[in-house]
């Protein structure tokens, strides 16, 4: 077992619900409006999923491991679905703002201002595709398809593919990364739709 990865998955899983608890808390709270992430919760998410990824214990470990994280995943979807649309509304702006900011890190990189793995945060690509998963329903996400497309194709360091040996049960995991493509088979759709560095 990754002894770091596992011995870390008790607090991820603790901060995860505990990001849930206090973004309800902003939400019903307008006097912290402008100083909180909606997306805060689903960011916490990804970084269970890298690390459950990652680790290698007893069945008795990942599975508790991963009966905790499905546990959380239902409470987060459940918040979700009861903030209703101005929490909603939250999660696209961010999603527009974690978008840019991936297109200007790749950017940066092309123009050699950045080395390979240094695309800003490598967990940015992760959370896009867990707000395009959730948003994609309500929102029209047909533009930032396109610039997350593009970006991804011009991204050496991108992986946007759910990891294949992730132990069941977490039926969502396989697809929770490709909401963005029109693929949707768990990989990214590669489209030959230019470049944005330097030739």
């Amino acid at each position: 077992m990754d002894c770091s990865s596992a011995d870390n998955l008790p607090h991820l899983l603790e901060v995860f619900e505990q990001s849930i608890e206090i973004t309800a808390r902003h939400m019903n709270n307008a006097d912290t409006s402008g100083t909180w992430c909606a997306s805060a919760p689903y960011y916490e998410k990804c970084r269970v999923q890298k690390s459950l990824a990652s680790s290698r214990g007893t069945d008795s470990d990942q599975e508790y491991f991963l009966r905790e994280y499905d546990r959380i995943v239902g409470n987060l979807g459940s918040f979700t679905s009861h903030a209703g649309r101005e929490y909603r509304d939250r999660l696209f702006s961010e999603l527009r703002q974690c978008v840019h900011a991936y297109h200007a890190s790749v950017c940066l990189g092309h123009f050699g201002h950045t080395g390979p793995g240094s695309s800003g945060d490598p967990l940015w690509r992760d959370l896009i595709g867990e707000l395009c998963g959730v948003l994609q329903d309500q929102y029209d996400l047909t533009d930032i398809n396109a610039l997350i497309a593009l970006v991804d194709e011009n991204n050496p360091d991108v992986l946007v593919s759910a990891p294949e040996d992730l132990p069941e049960p977490t039926p969502e995991w396989r697809t929770c990364h490709c909401h963005a493509h029109p693929g949707g088979n768990g990989h990214p759709t590669r489209r030959k739709s230019g470049s944005i560095g330097p030739e």
